[in-house]
């Protein structure tokens, strides 16, 4: 089936056998021959998409080297199969970003964004980045940073800063077949977000970076927008406290 077609579309991972409370595992690979018939389907030649439903990282390195398209799910409820149908044809921009790290290995765990490294920065076999990071994910378009401002030079334990930078949305290609009726097309929002890193004393006892907002910014292909990430100041004030 898979060798006549023009796209595959597996939709592997994890179910109420492999993931939840007291299922711990050795392995963040795919459970079962999953990844057996994800490599007999690629196989075949046919553009294969991944859709991973899934409660917990995986750990899909080959995947991610020889697959075209990856769309996480998660476990997504009744409304799962309608978001993920609109996604793949064009009329949702997969506008979401990855609230958790996924690691190349289980032996990378416990593997966040805000660690720190224990003496390295490498494995034997492998090297320190992850899968995913933090943060991560893609959309049917690009999107540009750049000029990256601060409303103040000097920042005071307490103060308020205001983070912006330029951002521009250049439209790319829609995937087949899809249709976009609300006029848009897709991508035509992202999802910024604001990281810090603590200098000198400050960055004593805390992780390597830290996420210090986020927000969304809309705009059409081919416009300039302002970003202006969501910041704390008590956030602020405790990384200078500190």
């Amino acid at each position: 089936l898979a060798a006549g077609a023009d796209v595959a579309v597996l939709c592997l991972g994890d179910n109420e056998e492999t993931s939840g409370e007291n299922f711990d595992r050795t392995s963040l690979d795919l459970p079962g021959r999953q990844l057996a018939l994800a490599k007999a389907v690629w196989a075949t030649g046919t553009p294969v998409v991944l859709v991973l439903q899934s409660g917990r990282p995986v750990s899909a390195t080959w995947e991610n080297e020889h697959l075209p398209a990856i769309l996480e799910a998660w476990f997504p409820g009744e409304q799962g199969g309608l978001a993920v149908a609109e996604t793949l044809f064009g009329h949702n921009a997969p506008s979401g970003r990855l609230p958790i790290t996924f690691p190349r290995s289980v032996g990378q765990v416990p593997c966040h964004y805000t660690r720190r490294p224990g003496g390295g920065k490498k494995y034997v076999e492998m090297n320190w980045d992850p899968l995913w990071p933090f943060g991560y994910g893609l959309a049917y378009t690009t999107f540009r940073y750049g000029a990256v401002r601060l409303s103040a030079a000097d920042i005071a334990p307490g103060d308020s800063v205001t983070v912006t930078a330029a951002f521009l949305h250049a439209q790319a290609a829609p995937p087949a077949g899809g249709l976009h009726p609300r006029g848009a097309g897709p991508g035509r929002d992202e999802g910024v977000h604001a990281h810090g890193r603590a200098a000198g004393a400050a960055h004593a006892g805390r992780g390597l970076c830290l996420a210090r907002g986020a927000g969304r910014v809309y705009g059409r292909a081919g416009r300039r927008r302002r970003a202006h990430p969501f910041h704390r100041a008590a956030d602020r004030a405790r990384s200078v406290k500190n």
